[in-house]
């Protein structure tokens, strides 16, 4: 028996040292389970801050964004009210220049009826002259018509550059005070 008893033994042995060699090997995987679940824990937690990160900052964004918005719509608010200004401001500058190309018009229409109405006078002392005196007198009518022509051109012309003086210095006027 002894012979058995040693066979036995080394088949213990054996089993015993197969077992070790198991235990050794699971409590490493086991040790290796845990390292790998503590490395998930701590991903997982590094994940779950930076997914807190990225919702803090998307908050900020949106708020921001409100802001923006919010910004936007009182800049529309504000192009709104400037060009209802400028467009009242245009018409009214239009009726202005309306009324001060009507006045022109009117000045130039009272200065050609004044001329109209200083040949017909000399029209008719001119046929008055003409009539009743000699050829030498109505040679110096001619030239007294051709004086008085010159005359109330020179103060046609006169007065016209006078308007025009004025018409230059309200459109200048009116340019200066124009927006660019």
């Amino acid at each position: 028996m002894p012979a058995k008893s040693q066979t036995i033994s080394k088949k213990v042995n054996q089993i015993h040292k197969e077992l070790k060699s198991l235990t050794r090997r699971f409590e490493a995987s086991h040790n290796a389970l845990k390292r790998g679940n503590q490395n998930l824990n701590r991903g997982l937690q590094g994940l779950k801050k930076r997914q807190q990160g990225f919702e803090k900052r998307q908050q900020r964004f949106e708020k921001r964004q409100q802001g923006f918005e919010k910004k936007l719509e009182h800049l529309i608010e504000r192009q709104n009210e400037y060009e209802n200004d400028f467009k009242a401001f245009w018409e009214k500058m239009l009726a202005l220049h309306n009324q001060e190309a009507r006045k022109a018009e009117q000045d130039r229409l009272k200065s050609q009826k004044v001329i109209d109405q200083i040949y017909t006078i000399a029209d008719r002392i001119t046929k008055y002259f003409d009539d009743f005196n000699v050829e030498k007198l109505a040679l110096g009518a001619r030239d007294d018509r051709i004086e008085n022509r010159v005359e109330s051109l020179e103060e046609s012309d006169l007065k016209q550059n006078h308007t025009i003086e004025k018409l230059d210095t309200r459109l200048t006027y009116l340019e200066a005070r124009q927006p660019d």
